[in-house]
């Protein structure tokens, strides 16, 4: 069963300093995007979009707006343990006044592993642990009391005080890119989140096949997870799009970005849903057509695209 829902725009934030930082916040909350969202790395030093700690800062930019939701996009579960994570959660959810949206993925940063003496298992197994933190981190932010001994975590009687101002819990969103992590995610998240940027070429048809998969295993849930959408280029001009496609391609490699798009080509990219490039018109109708194609109707960008991407969340937010 396909369900329309309004579109909703998140962007994913940083910043140097808790003056920049609030400022962006009260911009991201004025230009109307529904989420303002933190990845989470060790490496802060610029090499993501996110250069803050995820749960400080989203509580920080909390206390300066009063309807932008606030999220990570996501919490690598590795870095985390589930009960503390789950207090930290609720805390921000609590400051935000209900207002958290709680990203979970599996990590993928080998290196970031490396600094911090982790070992980095392979994918499955990571994904199994994953699972099994995803079942833990739901309790742990809805039950009163849990006790869970798993293969992986081990908890007795944790209470859940604070009570989380969002019942029975915060959403979740959960990211991926293969079959098994959107599989996991199309059954326990109230929010699936595609990532074509890299890992495979993101064409329409990549696209079809994964949600197809999201399909399959959300069937017979009561209520159906909303699809979100990731995308990694983004240019809002009226020039030639394929020239501009061009320009903002030499503009990658030259910031060590062109992993995003190494694997297609241009005129792959100009039909793909990881990019989105052209006039307003342009672009609105190709989100447009994602929600009728595939249900898509959360997408998000990067900061850097904040302002130019505003006037196509003006025309679609909500809507």
């Amino acid at each position: 069963m396909v369900v329309t829902r309004p579109f909703r725009f998140g962007v994913v934030c940083g910043a140097p300093n808790a003056r920049d930082w609030a400022e962006l916040a009260r911009r991201v909350e004025s230009l109307g995007y529904s989420v303002m969202l933190c990845s989470d790395h060790l490496d802060l030093g610029g090499a993501h979009f996110s250069t803050l700690s995820a749960l400080p800062a989203l509580a920080a930019a909390a206390t300066v707006t009063t309807d932008v939701r606030v999220g990570t996009s996501v919490i690598n579960h590795d870095l985390h343990h589930p009960a503390v994570l789950a207090r930290e959660a609720v805390s921000v959810d609590i400051l935000s006044d209900g207002r958290l949206e709680l990203g979970l993925g599996a990590g993928w940063a080998e290196y970031e592993y490396e600094w911090a003496g982790i070992r980095f298992d392979p994918v499955r197994e990571r994904i199994s642990r994953f699972s099994e933190y995803v079942e833990v981190v739901k309790a742990l932010t809805s039950e009163a009391v849990t006790t869970h001994h798993g293969e992986f975590f081990h908890l007795t009687e944790m209470p859940l005080v604070p009570l989380p101002v969002q019942r029975p819990r915060p959403p979740i969103m959960i990211g991926g890119t293969g079959r098994r992590m959107l599989t996991l995610a199309a059954r326990e998240a109230e929010i699936v989140g595609i990532n074509l940027n890299g890992a495979v070429a993101g064409t329409p048809a990549a696209m079809d096949e994964r949600i197809s998969w999201i399909r399959e295993a959300a069937d017979g849930r009561e209520s159906q997870p909303e699809l979100n959408n990731i995308v990694g280029t983004v240019v809002i001009t009226d020039g030639d799009r394929r020239e501009v496609l061009r320009d903002e391609l030499a503009r990658q490699r030259a910031a060590g970005l062109d992993f995003m798009t190494a694997s297609m080509t241009e005129d792959q990219l100009l039909e793909s849903p990881t990019a989105l490039i052209g006039s307003v018109e342009r672009v609105v109708e190709d989100i447009q057509s994602w929600r009728e194609r595939w249900g898509i109707s959360y997408v998000i960008v990067s900061y850097p695209d904040l302002e130019a991407f505003a006037p196509v969340v003006a025309r679609l937010a909500g809507r």
